[in-house]
């Protein structure tokens, strides 16, 4: 890809990767937390309700949303191919007149409102909280049927909104400790999925990127159970995976539809689809984007600060040492063969190791006054 080309996908993940540090309440949560958990509620609900015929196009609606109302601005197609066709979901998501629109915006709304009761009830049980919610009046069901699937909804929702407390294992004090606000799984979620829209008519197998989105979004929900395993962890791929899988089938439970998302998770972990192998470049790629973001506003500690990283116990990132002179160097060196076979991904590390993509500042809310009522 031509640096213009890079330049722009680039620029794209960086809108969504701002939303990670945006705040939206007292409890320090980020509208990236709030958008993936809006996305697991619309996930949750369409399996047990079949509300919508296009569930991704709601996805993306609740995706485009948070940048959308950062940024009066912004439209997908000074970014994307496929620009215009979102710009156009966007559309109707702001004109609230068809059903997909109203059920990304009530799975928003829903979010939090179940958000805030789950903060002011840490000292209740899940089933508590449920009950909680429907003598609210958040959730109405009608008749027991309703109740159970209401009930499977919740749970699974209470579930995975535990990766948003939940902090990237490679930010954390026993890897590389970056200084500022540390990204939490959830908002990695978020970020692949950003990284995925933009990255879509790059990659040089054809792919359904609506397959895609599903699997990313679900792609972390193993670590609800396990935490965020690396590599430097003393952990095997084949250990990690046996009891992710465990924790995988445990989180879905028994959500209409499970075994869909749990082949859609196996196929994630073999890589052998062209949906699976793109997911999964997405997936690393988004963590040394992250990483360079975090290098380009001075939150990585130096080489010389590391004495409780982990990671410099392996005997391969010892030897990368001597080519190293910051933190993104060796995400780099480690990762750079993962994209090997893959032109486009490559030509974005290599892009992101020469330019500086963030910069340093006073980080402030983006969202105006009159638009944090619309959030």
């Amino acid at each position: 890809m031509s640096s213009k080309e890079n330049k722009k996908v680039v620029d794209f993940y960086l809108k969504g990767n701002e939303l990670k540090r945006d705040i939206i309440s007292d409890d320090g949560r980020t509208i990236a937390q709030h958008l993936y958990s809006s996305m697991i509620l619309a996930l949750a609900i369409n399996k047990e309700f079949d509300a919508s015929e296009d569930i991704s196009k709601v996805i993306r609606m609740i995706m485009f949303d948070g940048i959308a109302l950062t940024d009066d601005d912004f439209h997908c197609s000074d970014y994307l191919k496929n620009g215009l066709k979102y710009d156009k979901e966007i559309e109707e998501k702001n004109k609230m007149t068809t059903f997909d629109s109203i059920f990304a915006m009530k799975c928003r709304i829903l979010d939090l409102k179940l958000h805030d009761l789950i903060i002011n009830n840490k000292d209740k049980c899940q089933y508590e909280i449920y009950k909680l919610a429907i003598k609210n009046g958040i959730i109405t069901p009608r008749t027991l049927e309703e109740n159970k699937k209401y009930q499977e909804i919740f749970r699974f929702y209470y579930e995975n909104s535990k990766l948003e407390n939940k902090v990237r294992s490679g930010w954390d004090d026993n890897h590389w400790a970056v200084n500022g606000k540390r990204e939490s799984v959830a908002d990695h979620v978020y970020g692949t999925m950003v990284l995925a829209l933009s990255m879509e008519d790059k990659f040089e197998e054809k792919v359904d990127i609506d397959k895609v989105l599903q699997t990313l979004l679900i792609h972390e929900i193993g670590e609800i159970k396990i935490g965020d395993l690396t590599p430097f962890d003393n952990v095997t791929r084949e250990e990690k995976q046996k009891i992710e899988h465990a924790a995988m089938k445990d989180v879905l439970g028994n959500l209409n539809g499970n075994d869909e998302l749990f082949k859609m998770l196996l196929d994630f972990d073999d890589e052998k689809t062209s949906v699976s192998k793109f997911s999964h470049l997405c997936d690393k790629l988004e963590a040394d984007l992250q990483s360079k973001v975090y290098e380009d506003r001075n939150e990585h500690r130096n080489l010389d600060d590391q004495e409780n990283n982990v990671v410099f116990k392996n005997k391969k990132i010892q030897k990368m040492l001597a080519q190293a002179s910051t933190a993104f160097d060796i995400w780099y060196l480690w990762d750079k063969d993962i994209y090997k076979n893959s032109r486009s991904f490559s030509s974005i590390l290599e892009y992101i190791k020469s330019n500086k993509i963030a910069f340093e500042k006073e980080y402030q809310l983006v969202y105006k006054t009159n638009k944090q009522s619309q959030i």
